[in-house]
C-alpha cells in the first residue's frame, strides 16, 4: 500500500513537473529520487506521506538565497561590532 501511494504522490508530482519537498528535514526530492528511497520502504509510516508537498523547487531555491541572506546579515553585523569593539 505504502508503494502505491508513493507512486500516486510521484505521478502528480511528476505531471506537474514539480518535485517533492518533506518540510521537516527541509529537504527536496526529484519524484524519480523519492520513488528510490521510498518506494519500497515498508517501514515507512502514513505520517511521512501526509507531511510531504509537492512544491516547484524553485521555492527552494529562494528560500536558500533569503537564509543566506540572512546568515550574510548577521555576520555583517557581528563583524562589525568586533571591528568596532577593537578600534578601542
Amino acid at each position: 500500500m505504502l508503494f502505491e501511494n508513493c507512486r500516486e504522490i510521484v505521478n502528480e508530482a511528476k505531471s506537474k513537473g514539480l518535485w517533492i519537498y518533506d518540510p521537516s528535514y527541509k529537504k527536496w526530492y526529484t519524484p524519480e529520487d523519492f520513488l528510490h528511497i521510498f518506494g519500497n520502504y515498508v517501514e515507512a509510516k502514513d505520517n511521512l506521506l501526509k507531511r510531504l508537498q509537492i512544491r516547484h523547487p524553485y521555492e527552494g531555491i529562494q528560500a536558500g538565497f533569503q537564509r543566506l541572506l540572512e546568515i550574510n546579515n548577521k555576520l555583517q553585523a557581528f563583524t562589525q561590532s568586533v571591528m568596532e569593539y577593537y578600534k578601542k
